[in-house]
C-alpha cells in the first residue's frame, strides 16, 4: 500500500506551462502523483502564472511574489517559496534545476525530506557569466551533497556527479505520453493511401 504524501515542488516558473523543460517534467510527474493519490503543491510565479489560479490537474498553486529580472527571479523566489514550505506540513520537499538547489538547505535544516533533480549542468551555458556561473556550481554541489536524494535525468550526468563527488544518485529519464496508433483507414478512403506507403515532407 502507497503512503499518501504531501510533496512541494519549488524551483520552475509553474504550470501550466511550456517556458522549459522543468516546467513541463514537474507538471506531467505533478499530475500522475495526483491521481496516484499524493497532494502536490507547485510553487508558481507570478510573472508568469496568473496568482489567481489556485489549482491546475488536481495539483494547488501557490503563487509566491518575486522580482522579475535574470538575475534575482529565480533565486528570490526559490528563498521565498523555500521558508513558506515549512510552515505547510509537506512530507517532501522537492528542488528542480541547480539554481534552486542552493536553498535545499533550509528545509533540510528543519528537519525535511529534501529531493532534488539536476535537470542539466546550468553553469556551462554561455548566457551566465561569472559570478552567476560560480554560483550555479555551488547549487550543482548542494544538490548533490544536501538533500535526502539527488536525481539526475540522464546517464551522463549520473556518470558525472559519480565522478565529480563520488557520489552516487538516482537516474530517472524523462519519459513521454505513448500515442496509440490510429487505423489507416481515413488516408486509405479519402487520399487513397495505403499505410506505411507513403511520407510526409514539412513545408519551411
Amino acid at each position: 500500500m502507497v503512503t499518501k504524501m504531501k510533496i512541494a515542488m519549488i524551483g520552475l516558473k509553474g504550470v501550466p506551462s511550456r517556458a522549459g523543460g522543468i516546467e513541463i517534467h514537474v507538471e506531467e510527474i505533478g499530475k500522475r502523483l495526483v491521481k496516484m493519490g499524493h497532494e502536490v503543491c507547485v510553487y508558481t510565479r507570478p510573472h508568469y502564472i496568473d496568482k489567481e489560479v489556485k489549482e491546475f490537474e488536481g495539483m494547488v498553486l501557490k503563487s509566491i511574489p518575486t522580482f522579475h529580472t535574470k538575475h534575482l527571479d529565480a533565486i528570490v523566489h526559490t528563498f521565498l517559496s523555500s521558508i513558506d514550505s515549512l510552515t505547510r506540513g509537506f512530507d517532501i520537499i522537492h528542488f528542480h534545476g541547480v539554481g534552486p538547489s542552493t536553498m535545499c538547505f533550509i528545509p533540510k535544516l528543519a528537519g525535511k525530506k529534501v529531493v532534488c533533480t539536476i535537470h542539466g549542468l546550468d553553469w556551462k551555458r554561455d548566457k551566465w557569466g561569472p559570478f552567476a556561473s560560480t554560483y550555479l556550481k555551488l547549487g550543482e554541489r548542494m544538490a548533490v551533497q544536501v538533500p535526502d536524494m539527488t536525481i539526475a535525468v540522464s546517464k551522463t550526468m549520473k556518470y558525472y556527479i559519480k565522478k565529480k563527488y563520488a557520489r552516487d544518485c538516482h537516474y530517472i529519464p524523462n519519459g513521454v505520453n505513448i500515442v496509440q496508433k490510429s487505423k489507416a483507414g481515413i488516408i486509405k478512403e479519402r487520399y487513397s493511401l495505403e499505410k506505411d506507403g507513403f511520407f510526409f515532407i514539412y513545408p519551411d
